[in-house]
């Protein structure tokens, strides 16, 4: 059987005496599109500040692409190969469209031809910012911001693209362009995991998710499975699921 890319064993993380993380396990495969659901204090975003070196585990481990990254530096697991889109996107606002992206390409800076081919790569997914790349961060709109942290983080190639909270924020119509374009990244042959809220949209484009209650993954399996689960339904869904 093929290893995952990333596996998260018996992780305990803790923030001063606070248990956050209570030995949660998950993987992902190559090509998948993973999403880690639960609600505010379930323990979602000190997952993925786990994975990308910003909290240490107490303990368990952190593997990706065989190697465990768990006492690497945050710069080290980036240099690896893992690209973070973060909650409330955090552009730089007083640089333009263009430097923005070139930032994300810093890991890969000399590669000056191919940093060109991945910013012609991030306009062809998001023209919005093609039209605006003199414009400065700060004065895009907050949808554009979004696509413009997403594009930041492609260009450093990576081989596994961490979202948190991509909907945050947005209005319906932006939320779903947003899911189509991480749709479209995956196709392209990027492994996707998504921290986030809105279960309704997350498992409509994801391959498995994870649920997260109170620092411990409670339930798992295929996303049109748990889409049906009754947890789902109650505890995520709410309103959403009962209008559809």
């Amino acid at each position: 059987m093929r290893e995952p890319i990333l596996k998260v064993e018996d992780v305990h993380t803790y923030y001063g005496p606070l248990h956050v993380l209570k030995g949660v396990n998950y993987d992902l495969y190559e090509g998948e599109i993973v999403c880690l659901l639960g609600g505010n204090a379930s323990g979602k975003s000190t997952t993925m500040k786990t994975v990308l070196g910003l909290v240490k585990p107490v303990q368990g481990q952190v593997v990706f692409a065989g190697e465990r990254i768990d006492r690497l530096d945050t710069s080290q697991i980036i240099e690896r190969g893992i690209a973070v889109v973060p909650e409330a996107r955090r552009i730089f606002p007083r640089m333009s469209v263009t430097e923005n992206l070139e930032l994300g390409a810093f890991v890969r800076r000399r590669d000056r031809s191919g940093m060109r081919q991945d910013r012609d790569r991030v306009f062809s997914l998001f023209p919005r910012l093609a039209e605006r790349r003199q414009q400065l961060a700060g004065t895009l709109s907050g949808g554009e911001q979004q696509m413009l942290a997403m594009g930041r983080a492609l260009m450093s190639r990576p081989k596994l693209l961490c979202m948190d909270e991509p909907s945050m924020g947005l209005a319906p119509q932006l939320v779903e362009q947003v899911f189509d374009v991480i749709q479209e990244i995956n196709r392209q042959g990027t492994t996707i995991f998504v921290v986030e809220q809105n279960a309704n949209m997350a498992l409509s484009i994801a391959d498995r998710g994870f649920v997260l209650q109170t620092g411990q993954v409670v339930l798992s399996g295929p996303a049109s499975e748990l889409l049906g689960t009754e947890l789902i339904r109650k505890a995520y869904l709410g309103e959403t699921w009962s209008a559809a």
